[in-house]
C-alpha cells in the first residue's frame, strides 16, 4: 500500500502550484524542483520517473515533445485543457500529442 506522493513527486507538484498556468519542460521542472542549475543525469531521469507516476495519477498531463525544443512538456489538468482548445481555435486541429 501506498504511503502518498515521495519527496520528489511533491516537490514536482509545489513547482507546478507555483505557476499553474504554464506549460514546463523536463528539464525546467528538474531545475527547479531540486534547485540546482544543472541537474545531472540521474536527476534529470528521476525527474522523468516521478511525472510519469505523477502523469499516470492524473495530477499532471503530458503534451508531448515540443518541436521547437524537442523535450516533452507538462502541465496541470487544467492548463492542458485550455492549451489544447486554444491550439484547436487557431489551427483548427487538435494539438499533437
Amino acid at each position: 500500500m501506498s504511503k502518498g506522493y515521495g519527496k520528489l513527486q511533491r516537490a514536482i507538484l509545489d513547482v507546478f502550484e507555483s505557476d499553474p498556468d504554464k506549460l514546463l519542460d523536463t528539464i525546467t521542472i528538474g531545475v527547479r524542483a531540486y534547485g540546482v542549475n544543472p541537474i545531472s543525469r540521474a536527476q534529470a531521469s528521476s525527474v522523468r520517473r516521478a511525472l510519469r507516476k505523477l502523469v499516470d495519477a492524473g495530477e499532471v498531463v503530458d503534451l508531448g515533445r515540443s518541436w521547437r525544443q524537442a523535450r516533452r512538456h507538462f502541465a496541470l489538468p487544467s492548463t492542458a485543457a485550455a492549451y489544447r482548445k486554444r491550439y484547436q481555435d487557431t489551427f483548427g486541429q487538435r494539438a499533437p500529442q
